[in-house]
């Protein structure tokens, strides 16, 4: 009869061990961050500019191929060109979370400095 006890008391100790393993990771265990969204659409636009076809689509204020020629599943996307004084084209998203990757480019033919911002946000 003692035996079954200590096996009893030997259940009851290893279910109290691991309720408070479990209550103390929990404090230590995080939603893992996105990767660094930033990053990436600077990394795209600084792709598009290696490619040549950065600097044509800003020339032209083309917005919209900028945008087209970037794919993120899973994530909406946009772009705006801007002029040094400030002047934009191209729409700003008004949803949450939103990352934007900018590039400078100076120009095509002449020296035109327009800044490319190119806006990611999820679905």
């Amino acid at each position: 009869m003692r035996g079954i006890w200590y096996v009893i008391e030997s259940v009851m100790a290893t279910i109290i061990m691991f309720g408070f393993l479990m209550l103390i990771s929990s404090v230590y265990i995080t939603k893992p961050y996105p990767a660094d969204m930033a990053l990436k659409s600077y990394d795209m636009l600084q792709g598009l500019d290696n490619q040549g076809v950065l600097r044509n689509y800003t020339e032209n204020l083309n917005y919209t191929g900028i945008a087209s020629q970037m794919e993120i599943y899973t994530y909406n996307r946009s772009a705006q060109i801007c002029d040094y004084a400030g002047s934009c084209v191209g729409s700003m998203p008004s949803a949450t979370d939103v990352w934007a990757g900018t590039y400078i480019v100076a120009g095509l033919s002449s020296y035109q400095p327009r800044e490319v911002r190119f806006y990611i946000w999820p679905l």
